[in-house]
């Protein structure tokens, strides 16, 4: 069995150095540090978590922190947890889920956990900006990289696909099939809504095509919300296509146009945003914007990996690219194409 003394001859350091390296401590270049964890990797050596912690007084834990309970069944937030776990393989760290509720006493003792577990970073999806958890994070002074929430601070950043362009190449696709009469279905929450909505009419502007409030209404992106945002819509207007900000809203609004008797791709041409995995499978398959939620959760954690191990001086945001998969929910059918942030 390997030992501290093993490890230290294999890296070429001190016994001393090893120690403050599986320590946590901040006087170690990082390739030193980098050098010191290879060579316990290649010598099969596990420093004790429990012991490591106490004298260093540093958990080597990160949180992972998702919405209540309902919000955890989104497709996409598998995704993102996977890139995470892929980021902090081989690392030092560890990680904790977080499900966090929103009324402020739940809030309070969930910020206590926090600091009582030493958490020495925090990983967020799934809450707009001015949520009372994203706030909470914030004024934490815990370490953090938000995904699709635009928060800064010296020890907070951000994650995010390029919504504008991703939403913008969406409406692009169906102007090209012709379509003129575009209804929007509209996600409720902060920023990255905000930007499928600038996406949506940047792309009419550019076609020459004014805005119509009559074509967009606003969801909560679930299926049952996406169904009645769409019945809202032909109550009152008579779109020939209709482009949603996730694919649950799309398959939502895929049902409401069969249950008023309309075929689908030749009565209405539909697209949604997230490309989960579902879409390739519902009847007809949809078009639709793919996210990389793998790579923005690997993105962020490494992000934040870099910053507690003082490789970078501040956490920095990332905008991620997305990718248009045409499917025969528009009624047409190639291969897809990239847009890179």
């Amino acid at each position: 069995m390997a030992t501290l003394r093993d490890v230290a001859r294999k890296a070429g350091v001190s016994i001393s150095t090893v120690s403050h390296v599986f320590n946590g401590y901040d006087d170690i270049p990082a390739e030193t540090r980098k050098r010191v964890w290879d060579a316990a990797r290649e010598l099969d050596y596990h420093p004790n978590a429990s012991a490591r912690s106490l004298v260093s007084r540093r958990s080597n834990l990160l949180g992972l922190v998702v919405p209540g309970r309902a919000g955890m069944r989104h497709p996409f937030l598998y995704a993102v947890i996977c890139g995470v776990a892929e980021a902090i393989a081989g690392t030092r760290f560890g990680l904790t889920l977080s499900v966090a509720e929103d009324d402020q006493r739940s809030l309070r003792e969930q910020v206590n956990r926090w600091k009582e577990q030493r958490l020495e970073g925090l990983i967020a999806m799934g809450f707009a900006e001015d949520h009372p958890v994203a706030q909470a994070i914030l004024e934490s002074g815990i370490p953090a990289m938000l995904v699709d929430t635009i928060l800064e601070s010296p020890r907070v950043s951000w994650v995010k696909s390029n919504d504008t362009e991703g939403a913008a190449q969406a409406v692009r696709h169906l102007l090209s099939l012709g379509h003129r009469r575009i209804a929007y279905i509209h996600g409720l929450g902060g920023q990255i809504c905000q930007e499928r909505l600038d996406g949506y009419r940047l792309a009419l502007s550019e076609a020459g095509i004014p805005f119509d409030p009559q074509l967009v209404e606003v969801a909560d992106f679930t299926k049952s919300g996406g169904y009645r945002a769409m019945n809202r819509i032909l109550s009152r207007a008579n779109p020939t296509a209709v482009f949603a900000a996730s694919d649950l809203m799309a398959f939502g609004a895929m049902e409401c146009l069969r249950d008023r008797g309309l075929r689908l791709p030749e009565d209405m041409a539909i697209v949604g945003f997230d490309d989960i995995d579902a879409a390739s499978h519902v009847t007809p398959a949809l078009t639709t914007v793919r996210q990389f939620g793998d790579r923005m959760g690997k993105e962020a954690a490494e992000t934040l990996v870099a910053f507690l191990e003082g490789r970078i001086e501040k956490p920095h945001p990332s905008l991620v690219g997305t990718e248009l998969v045409i499917r025969r929910s528009c009624g047409y059918s190639a291969k897809p194409y990239s847009m890179m942030a």
